[in-house]
């Protein structure tokens, strides 16, 4: 009995060790103790300073807008992937790895007909993550046409369902809403321009739509060089004017038809790249003109250099259109926007562009001007604006208005909207069961100490006779000396 007590007195002690070491890793390795509950998610003020803690270790976090499980009839397929936190990113499909960009936006290669997996991978220092889709690949046709940037968008011509033939002599619409649209007016051939050894024509490469700006580039796809109509949307102009290749187009080559609502509407006799500007004396200063070079985006009216507005300013053009203003800093904005909206953000830097918030389910793609961005609700995703890095979050897309928080501080972001509260509450209540399973085990110890200290009192007493029987002769007793008689 004596040895087994020790033994379990040692094996407590030992785990009350384990266990102290398991709490101090978990306290050091997220500083928990200079952090709010649920770990260390934001920037903590001491003084002018700004300490900055590490953020709660999670494996990556995936949104992988494309492919779905579904089936795809004379298309290519799509992968639009993005992973925050992440290291490395790849794919396996048909069981072949390849490297991919952790923010990516690409085509698979023409697939054979019948089902197809493919799996994406994820990892950093704490873990991998990964997702798998299932895909069927079928085609009634010999030519593909990538049109993923118009694809399902607006006005756009579904060309997935027409054969061969009718994609010959086609009336072909391509719309990005918000931002334009091309209306041919001569029949396209679309299988002229494919590439010959895989039969794609690509669309998105021939043609570019964006804000104040309609692009076809001819010399990659020479029969879309024909006659159409033209819609530069959301302009901000009382009179524009249209303007080719970056000056003034002439009345035999553009036609004006008519300027509503912000939306212009133009013929052209050929293709190059078209865009809008106001018209001398019209009276107004504003300007929503692009770049014919660069296509940079500057649809804020500005007569001279100033320093970012306040966060929530509107601006009003002259359609009365308007158009929220944010400035872009370590605090947080937390916004509501409907589907389709568009705000300006202005960078500590004095960057300034327009950002498009398109919803989808389950959250909404950003576009800006470094291309489009998926974010998931309770995801926040980098996002290059001008020369900076910005973060965005969905906390719900409810109805037709999503709430988004944006800022430089990732970790605010992630706050603002609600992101890895679950996981930290999970990590305080390891901690305190560790705490109370250490209270537990040293108090077992402390009771297992007590009872064998008591032990050894009881068999280090003399027991003495309370009174002396008739016939007892002698006793039998201990004392400091030995055994004695009396």
């Amino acid at each position: 009995m004596k040895r087994d007590r020790k033994e379990k007195i040692a094996f407590l002690i030992v785990l009350v060790f384990v266990m102290l070491s398991a709490l101090i890793f978990l306290l050091q390795k997220q500083e928990l103790l200079l952090s709010p509950l649920g770990g260390d998610y934001g920037a903590t003020s001491y003084g002018e300073g700004v300490y900055a803690g590490p953020s709660l270790p999670i494996v990556p976090i995936l949104s992988i807008s494309q492919p779905t499980n579904t089936s795809y009839l004379n298309s290519l397929v799509r992968v639009l992937l993005s992973a925050s936190n992440a290291n490395n990113c790849w794919y396996i499909l048909d069981e072949v790895r390849t490297d991919a960009s952790c923010n990516s936006d690409f085509a698979l290669p023409r697939l054979s007909v019948g089902e197809h997996n493919i799996t994406i991978y994820a990892n950093n220092s704490d873990g991998v993550s990964s997702e798998r889709r299932t895909f069927n690949i079928s085609y009634n046709r010999r030519f593909i046409v990538k049109y993923f940037e118009f694809s399902g968008m607006g006005s756009t011509t579904n060309l997935d369902s027409l054969t061969d033939n009718e994609i010959e002599n086609i009336s072909l619409i391509l719309h990005i809403p918000n931002y334009g649209q091309i209306a041919f007016t001569d029949r396209i051939n679309l299988t002229a321009g494919a590439d010959l050894i895989n039969n794609i024509t690509d669309l998105d490469a021939a043609v570019n739509i964006s804000f104040n700006r309609v692009e076809v580039n001819s010399a990659l796809m020479p029969s879309l060089n024909k006659k159409a109509k033209l819609t530069l949307e959301d302009l901000s102009f009382s009179d524009p004017r249209v303007m080719k290749d970056g000056g003034v187009c002439g009345s035999s080559e553009c036609i004006e038809e008519s300027y509503s609502g912000g939306d212009f509407i133009f013929n052209v006799t050929v293709f190059s790249v078209y865009s809008a500007q106001e018209s001398p004396g019209s009276g107004s200063s504003s300007s929503s003109s692009s770049s014919s070079n660069s296509g940079s985006i500057n649809v804020v009216p500005k007569t001279t250099p100033s320093p970012p507005v306040s966060n929530g300013e509107v601006t009003v053009n002259n359609n009365e259109q308007t158009i929220q203003r944010y400035t872009i800093g370590e605090s947080v904005n937390l916004i509501d926007a409907s589907d389709g909206e568009q705000i300006a953000l202005i960078t500590s830097n004095g960057q300034e562009e327009v950002a498009t918030i398109i919803f989808k389910e389950g959250g909404i793609i950003l576009r800006v001007t470094s291309g489009q961005y998926s974010i998931n609700t309770g995801e926040t995703v980098k996002v290059i604006i001008g020369s900076n890095e910005v973060y965005f979050g969905v906390k719900e897309v409810v109805g037709g208005n999503a709430k988004i928080a944006f800022s430089t501080n990732k970790a605010a972001v992630t706050n603002s909207i609600g992101g890895k509260n679950l996981a930290g509450i999970i990590l305080w209540i390891v901690i305190i069961l560790l705490i109370l399973g250490i209270i537990v085990v040293v108090i077992i110890i402390i009771y297992y100490l007590i009872n064998d200290n008591e032990s050894k009192k009881d068999r280090g007493q003399p027991n003495y006779p309370t009174s002396l029987g008739k016939d007892s002769k002698t006793i039998n007793f201990i004392n400091n000396k030995g055994v004695g008689k009396v």
